[in-house]
C-alpha cells in the first residue's frame, strides 16, 4: 500500500494510491486529521489502511500535485 499526500488546486489532502487513482483518505476521515503526519501521531494508521482497502478510489492521479508524504514529521 502506497500513502502519499497530495494537492488539487488548492485543495490540500493524503491518500492511497490504488491503480490509476487514490483513495482520499483525509477526506475519508472526516477532517478529523490534517496531514499523513497526524494519522501516524495518533496512532491510526491501522484505520487508515481499513479505509484504504475499503473504499473506492475517486481521484485520478493525473489530477494531483504530489506533496512530501509526511509534511509535518
Amino acid at each position: 500500500m502506497r500513502f502519499v499526500s497530495f494537492a488539487v488546486g488548492g485543495y490540500k489532502s493524503f491518500g492511497a494510491v490504488k491503480g490509476d487513482s487514490l483513495v482520499d483518505i483525509g477526506k475519508a476521515f472526516g477532517g478529523r486529521y490534517d496531514t499523513f503526519g497526524a494519522v501516524l501521531r495518533a496512532g491510526a494508521l491501522p484505520q487508515a489502511m481499513e479505509l484504504a482497502t475499503t473504499r473506492s478510489p475517486s481521484v485520478p492521479l493525473e489530477t494531483i500535485r504530489y506533496l512530501p508524504p509526511v509534511p509535518d514529521p
